[in-house]
């Protein structure tokens, strides 16, 4: 079940291409927000997606509390909503992406922002966003809760779809953190 779940992956290999949508919309709401997909000229998508949940287990239909960490690759880029139909689902979370390779685009609050391999950007699940990713991109998500971070960072709001560039130290350091729990 869902709610039992501390870490799971993904892939669209094991599934066949009728139903690869569905089920990655499926998927992907379990792991950081409800979103959808859509893919502009191309039949079929590769997906592979790596989703851990640590502190309290997040449902599919709300935040849960919990810390969420996604390490996501596709083979080729599309288009993400998070539309003001889908925040309904109670999930608040800011969400710090975190480009490996590729690039995204991301269009939230009035805000767009390009973020490039190394950079990052801060998106906030309780606002509609547009994310378009141009390239096959590799990324790693961290979704945290809103109300534990608005306690820790006052004015979080300012730094939403604000790019962070490359940085070899601290993101290095956030992404080898990752790598640690996803040894682990």
């Amino acid at each position: 079940a869902a709610g039992d779940l501390t870490c799971f992956r993904f892939s669209t290999e094991n599934v066949p291409r009728g139903q690869w949508l569905p089920m990655w919309h499926e998927v992907y709401g379990r792991s950081l927000t409800r979103r959808i997909f859509t893919l502009p000229d191309s039949p079929f998508l590769r997906v592979h997606m790596t989703v851990q949940r640590l502190g309290r287990v997040r449902e599919h239909s709300n935040s849960g509390g919990g810390v969420c960490l996604m390490r996501m690759s596709m083979s080729e880029g599309g288009t993400t909503r998070r539309t003001p139909e889908l925040l309904s689902d109670g999930n608040d979370d800011v969400i710090l992406y975190i480009q490996e390779t590729g690039r995204r685009i991301v269009s939230q609050l009035g805000r767009e922002a390009t973020v490039g391999p190394g950079g990052a950007v801060l998106t906030s699940n309780a606002d509609a966003s547009t994310i378009i990713l141009p390239e096959a991109p590799r990324l790693v998500g961290i979704g945290l809760p809103r109300k534990l971070m608005m306690a820790l960072v006052p004015g979080l709001e300012d730094a939403f779809v604000r790019p962070l560039p490359p940085n070899p130290g601290i993101l290095r350091l956030l992404l080898n953190y990752v790598n640690v729990l996803d040894d682990e």
